[in-house]
């Protein structure tokens, strides 16, 4: 999971930070939706919500 954090950080350089909360680490995400809208999203640190921000970024398409 670590190295999936490190990847995701490459691929969004701003906007993304991982923080430390009392019931486990948080994803705190500011993008800009497919609606053209800023969308600021919290998730827990996992690898489900990790790979559901690459399927966001990536549109679907897989990583070569």
């Amino acid at each position: 999971m670590d190295e999936m954090w490190k990847i995701l950080e490459r691929w969004i350089p701003s906007g993304l930070q991982r923080r430390q909360a009392t019931k486990g680490d948080k994803i705190e995400w500011r993008h800009i939706g497919k609606d053209g809208q800023q969308h600021n999203i919290t998730c827990p640190c996992n690898a489900r919500s990790i790979m559901s921000i690459f399927d966001e970024v990536t549109r679907g398409d897989t990583i070569d």
